[in-house]
């Protein structure tokens, strides 16, 4: 109701110009204050909407680095048993090789012995 047709309603009530008057004052200072609180309660709608986008983002991203972190960590693990495999393979490697020295080092002892023996007898006959 607007406050001229509030003020009409008034005076026809039998409440004096003033009554009236007064009381469409404060229907104007009602529909100013209601007219703010709107404009404030719109405001405040804005401001959650923007505030539930940018939850909503970080949500996604939230998903997304979990995704990523999980990614790397199975390709972490994966690494880290390979590199496991190939430090146990490099060290049966270095024995296999400290082994194959030593056995070479005998040959070469044996042989050098079986050369020695050869020329002793060639120059015995």
């Amino acid at each position: 109701m607007s406050a001229r047709a509030f003020a009409d309603v008034m005076a026809a009530a039998g409440f004096g110009h003033e009554a009236a008057a007064t009381a469409s004052a404060a229907q104007s200072k009602v529909s100013g204050v209601q007219a703010s609180f709107e404009a404030q309660l719109a405001e405040q709608r804005k401001q959650f909407e923007k505030m539930q986008a940018v939850q909503a983002e970080l949500k996604a991203d939230e998903e997304k680095l979990a995704a990523t972190v999980g990614r790397l960590r199975r390709k972490m693990d994966e690494s880290t048993r390979a590199l496991s495999a190939a430090e146990s393979k490099r060290e049966r490697l270095k024995q296999e090789l400290v082994r194959a020295t030593a056995e070479c080092v005998e040959h070469l002892k044996a042989k050098e012995q079986c050369t020695a023996e050869i020329h002793e007898a060639t120059a015995r006959a």
